[in-house]
Order: structure tokens, then sequence, then C-alpha cells
């Protein structure tokens, strides 16, 4: 599943499939691990979520806005401009564009 979500477009590179010291938790449905996600801190403490992986066949059930209905305190999530599915996703669970990067936009909850 790492190497697959490392060849997504919106996340290649960022995943890091090899490094076994970066906390990753799975997230399931319907019993499945079916993605994951990586938490970590921003510099300025906010609470990082990303990246954030679901495999194909099961995107669209709204399993992203779960997740973070389940993460309470303020949220960062770096989008690509060109990721329109993720950034749709993360409006719905309450993010607003706030900041802008060199390929996308910096959007923050709370």
């Amino acid at each position: 599943m790492l190497l697959r979500a490392n060849n997504e477009p919106a996340i290649r590179g960022r995943v890091h499939p090899n490094n076994t010291s970066i906390v990753r938790v799975a997230l399931s449905f319907g019993g499945a691990v079916v993605g994951f996600y990586t938490p970590h801190k921003s510099a300025d403490g906010r609470g990082r979520i990303g990246p954030v992986y679901i495999e194909p066949e099961h995107r669209g059930r709204g399993l992203v806005t779960a997740l973070y209905r389940t993460l309470e305190g303020p949220m960062l999530a770096a989008i690509l401009d060109t990721d329109v599915e993720s950034a749709r996703a993360h409006e719905q669970a309450g993010f607003t564009r706030w900041r802008r990067f060199a390929k996308g936009w910096y959007w923050r909850r709370g």
C-alpha cells in the first residue's frame, strides 16, 4: 500500500515507504485496511495529518471526513492545486484555504 501511495501524484515523494521510523495510522472500512494517515505537528504547533491515502476503490465514501471528525483541535493540511478531490474532502471536514505555497494551498481548521 505504501508503494501505491507513493505513486499517487498528489503525495508522490512524501510517503517514504522504506522509512520505518515514520508513524502511520491505518484507516479501516468494513474490517479491512483501506488507507493510512501520517500524524505530525506543524511548526506552529497545530496538528497535521499528511499524507493521507485511501485506496482508489474506497474513495468517495467520506472516509477522510470521518477521520477529521475523530480528531480535535486546530489542524493544517497542504493540498496541491491539482488535487480537487482532496480539497473537496477537506472543505467538507471544516477546513478553509489559508496560505498559498508554490504548488497549492495550506488549509486550516480551528
